[in-house]
């Protein structure tokens, strides 16, 4: 069996940056305590894939012609388990919720090369055959929907191949009328498929599949990877609303970006270097990528506008197929530093001073309120201090506070990380009413005697927060202003009431003979 290195399997999540010199520069983060070895390494281990809690990787030990052993290890290097033999060298993956596994099985039922898909449960047990065995096997590929219900995946022989959709659980398998011969991914909102077809004398072509309307467009030519992890971003940007590709052009490599639409293409990368296998960050801020810029084939970043490129790795050993943990704060990949392939995390420091911000809800009420306060500081801080006012303080991300006591509150954020600190503060930010009770009314009134016609302004001064007024001006007239202006055109005497209510009771304040009006 054949299989074309475009559609290596490679899943990469990213929220990282890191200082730099000048607009091209080595990371310092390979330190001591950075960079470690995760898998025992007794034999070739390739193609990790974190899962989606971070805390596990699946990996391939004992990559063969045509099959490996499929292991899982904790991202501490721990506990290390082999969870299926027979299985491909790359293709396997967490499903979105990270309770199952699917993977590639060599049945070498009509002979070597013969592949199906199974699934089973993260632990290694129940597994099932999802997928007919198919021989003489050219490519192969599948990706979970962001929802985990479905499955789509390309099979075909001969450089032949259609897309197909399949539940989960193994129904309703069906062909979509499309080509497909290459990598595919599922766009964020599961409304499109990226499908490529390549052909050995054509450059590759990425074509925009609609799932909604079952029809399709080409895009460009350039190759994506094949997305493992559907649940993070990766060659779509988050909103969907563009991709990142990389095209061959005269012996040389290039990463680019376009819109979906087929606007906005943009050359990110331009030098002599081969610079191919770009990702999404999840938050699409940045692009990691794989690049021999350095002589060596190494890991490297960059934002998604294409500035401030970064080298991650320097080994004079091959860095291979980077993916970031879900957290951003590591990233997993396997090299053949050592003298044989071994996985590797590479804990990773942020580089930029962090910026605080944050939110509130709600930002008044009665007490005892509670606010849910959250952090939405840039450039990844690593710890947090909140004062919320009242003397009190938390360390959380993101904490939950309750007020007792009525008042305004000046909150602020302090964040911190290796590069800096920056504090945000908000006057008066949180505003707590007394909690209700029985209003007691009360009013004045100014003037009190006069000639007609003579206006009167009426002052509320009840207690109790009430909610709702009613005057009675004494000469058959009414209001439910708070604090009315009432004129009287006629002499006489004239008794004032207000009513007033809230949610626990209502009070009324009667003054006999409150106003004197007199003849002009």
């Amino acid at each position: 069996m054949k299989i074309n290195p475009r559609v290596i399997y490679l899943s990469i999540v990213f929220t990282f940056l890191v200082a730099m010199v000048s607009n091209v520069a080595v990371a310092d983060t390979l330190g001591a305590g950075k960079l470690t070895k995760v898998a025992s390494n007794v034999a070739s281990d390739s193609h990790p894939v974190w899962s989606p809690n971070g805390k596990e990787i699946l990996f391939a030990k004992g990559a063969g012609s045509y099959a490996a052993n499929l292991y899982k290890v904790s991202s501490d290097g721990s506990g290390e388990k082999k969870l299926a033999s027979d299985t491909g060298t790359d293709g396997y993956a967490w499903s979105p919720d990270g309770s199952k596994i699917s993977y590639y099985y060599n049945t070498d039922e009509m002979g070597p090369g013969t592949y199906s898909v199974y699934l089973m449960n993260a632990n290694g047990t129940k597994k099932t055959q999802l997928l007919d065995p198919v021989y003489n096997l050219f490519f192969y590929t599948y990706t979970w929907f962001p929802s985990g219900s479905k499955i789509a995946y390309v099979s075909g022989v001969d450089n032949m191949g259609s897309l197909y959709e399949i539940n989960s659980d193994g129904s309703n398998n069906h062909e979509i009328d499309v080509y497909v011969n290459g990598a595919i991914a599922v766009s964020p909102d599961s409304s499109k498929i990226l499908c490529t077809n390549w052909d050995w004398e054509y450059p590759t072509e990425i074509y925009v599949q609609s799932l909604n309307q079952n029809s399709g467009y080409y895009l460009t030519n350039g190759s994506i990877l094949q997305q493992t992890q559907s649940w993070q971003p990766e060659v779509w940007s988050p909103d969907g609303k563009k991709i990142v590709y990389y095209l061959d052009e005269n012996g040389k490599s290039d990463i680019y970006t376009i819109k979906i639409d087929g606007t906005g293409k943009t050359q990110l990368t331009s030098d002599s270097a081969y610079d191919y296998s770009p990702i999404f960050s999840p938050d699409g801020k940045k692009i990691v990528y794989m690049s021999d810029k350095s002589g060596n084939e190494d890991i490297w970043v960059m934002d998604a506008d294409g500035k401030n490129k970064v080298q991650l790795t320097t080994d004079l050993a091959r860095d291979s197929y980077p993916e970031w943990s879900p957290d951003g704060k590591k990233i997993a990949f396997y090299s053949e530093r050592g003298g044989d392939r071994g996985i590797y995390t590479l804990t990773l420091e942020n580089g930029n001073k962090p910026v605080a911000a944050f939110s509130a809800s709600p930002t008044s009420g009665n007490m005892p309120l509670k606010v849910k306060f959250t952090d939405k500081s840039s450039n990844v801080p690593t710890s947090w201090k909140w004062n919320f006012g009242d003397g009190k303080t938390s360390t959380l991300k993101s904490p939950a506070y309750t007020y007792n006591k009525a008042g305004k509150y000046t909150v602020s954020l302090t964040v911190k990380n290796s590069a800096g600190i920056s504090t945000k503060t908000i006057k008066n930010c949180i505003t707590v009413n007394a909690a209700p009770v029985k209003p007691v009314a009360s009013f004045s009134a100014s003037p009190t005697s006069g000639k007609t016609p003579l206006k009167v302004q009426f002052t509320d001064k009840s207690t109790g927060l009430p909610t709702s007024w009613k005057w009675s001006f004494g000469d058959g007239t009414y209001s439910t202003a708070k604090s009315p202006a009432h004129t009287y055109s006629k002499a006489g005497k004239y008794t004032v009431s207000l009513t007033v209510k809230n949610a626990k009771g209502s009070s009324t304040k009667i003054i006999s003979g409150y106003i004197t009006v007199s003849k002009k």
